[in-house]
């Protein structure tokens, strides 16, 4: 039998970062312990062990000042959003299989724990930003998504903003994983300041 397993490094400059993200793990251990075995290390891997993705932990806490609220904003249903994040797949994201995804988005809807916010031109969702973990005093934003044809129009960075006040406006601190190389200069520009460091660790035995 091949057990697949996953190990997630996560490294913070200060005690509070840390204690908020192992609390989210936590949940996920929670979830999913019936499925699979996560471990989670504060200690550095071996050598030998191949990280195959790292990147960098971004934070945003401080709200956006002239967001476009002529935008035609609302909330997608999630066939949507995948739908949009599929058409957005790249090297550095690769979208779980649609029944997975619908579980797991519904389940957080039902209980509160995320929430997705998209733009739309007349009724096709063009792009999306969504929580994917929230507790009282942070958030994680993922699956920031914008249509290959309608880029360069500011729609990301507006969906982006739209979503982070609103966080903000509730005193959690807005976090993100960006991918190493990926959308660098689109998160800098936003004002995002790293804040800590991720890596993910896959192997077999």
């Amino acid at each position: 039998m091949t057990i697949k397993q996953m190990s997630v490094q996560v490294q913070f400059p200060d005690a509070e970062q840390t204690s908020f993200y192992f609390s989210q793990i936590k949940q996920i251990l929670k979830k999913f312990r019936h499925l699979c075995v996560l471990r989670v290390l504060q200690v550095q891997y071996a050598a030998e062990i191949l990280t195959l993705i790292s990147g960098v932990i971004l934070k945003k806490s401080e709200p956006f000042e002239n967001v476009d609220e002529s935008i035609n904003f609302d909330v997608p249903d999630i066939k949507e959003v995948y739908n949009l994040i599929v058409s957005c797949a790249d090297e550095n994201f690769v979208p779980p299989p649609f029944d997975d995804f619908y579980v797991d988005v519904n389940h957080k809807l039902r209980h509160n724990a995320t929430r997705m916010y998209g733009v739309y031109d007349g009724t096709k969702l063009v792009a999306m930003a969504m929580t994917v973990a929230e507790s009282s005093n942070g958030a994680v934003l993922g699956a920031v998504s914008c249509h290959p044809d309608y880029r360069k129009h500011g729609y990301g960075s507006t969906v982006v903003k739209y979503i982070s006040n609103r966080l903000i406006a509730e005193n959690k601190t807005v976090y993100l994983h960006r991918a190493k190389n990926a959308n660098q200069s689109f998160y800098n520009n936003l004002g995002f300041e790293q804040c800590g460091s991720w890596q993910e660790y896959y192997f077999e035995r």
